[in-house]
């Protein structure tokens, strides 16, 4: 007879109605789209990070990332639940593959932790429903700050590998806010720059 695992089930009980809950949200709830241009340059910099030497587990990592970008254009429900296959990717790793993924003098782990926080900013329009009644910290941008320090820690000749996740970790907030957002984001940086020009043209 099977035993009955009360703490698993239950577990198994919350996770379904979370997702039920992520998937009506974002279904009725006119979420601002992911903007097109962060997944595209997303799409590219994981493209780059390929041909690096990886091993099996930090591939299958790096491969649920691409899965998410490709899935966040236009199905935002498969996007999540692709994301956070990455929140419970440490569970099933040895104690050896855990330890080396967070080993700082692993560039390519430190590398794929730079990618992780990025789009994980990025899909800000999509993780943010999972906040809805909480206040306090924007959680998915909480942590852009770690990139920074990525990219002085990796080698010089790995940097490259870095710059997207820097770029990300750059944007002024109203940036991650979705589609409905990007328009006045775009207005502001231009009347910024007109400024900029006005400024230089009256010395």
């Amino acid at each position: 007879m099977p035993v009955w695992d009360r703490d698993s089930h239950s577990q198994a009980f919350r996770e379904d109605g979370h997702l039920a809950t992520m998937t009506s949200r974002l279904s009725t709830a006119g979420w601002n789209g992911v903007n097109p241009d962060d997944l595209d340059l997303a799409a590219v910099s994981l493209h780059s990070i390929d041909s690096l030497n990886m091993t099996s587990w930090e591939r299958n990592f790096r491969d649920i990332l691409v899965r998410t970008i490709d899935n966040a254009y236009d199905r935002p429900v498969e996007s999540y639940t692709t994301f956070v296959l990455l929140y419970n990717a440490p569970s099933r790793w040895t104690h050896d593959e855990f330890q080396s993924f967070i080993d700082p003098n692993n560039s390519v782990a430190q590398i794929l932790l730079a990618h992780f926080i990025a789009i994980q900013a990025v899909l800000t329009p999509i993780l943010a429903l999972e906040r809805v009644g909480f206040q306090g910290i924007d959680a998915p941008t909480a942590t852009l700050g770690w990139i920074e320090g990525i990219y002085g820690n990796v080698p010089r000749g790995l940097r490259t590998y870095v710059e997207w996740p820097r770029q990300v970790s750059r944007y002024p907030f109203m940036r991650f806010m979705g589609q409905g957002q990007l328009g006045l984001y775009d207005q502001e940086l231009g009347e910024t720059k007109m400024g900029e020009g006005i400024t230089c043209s009256s010395w």
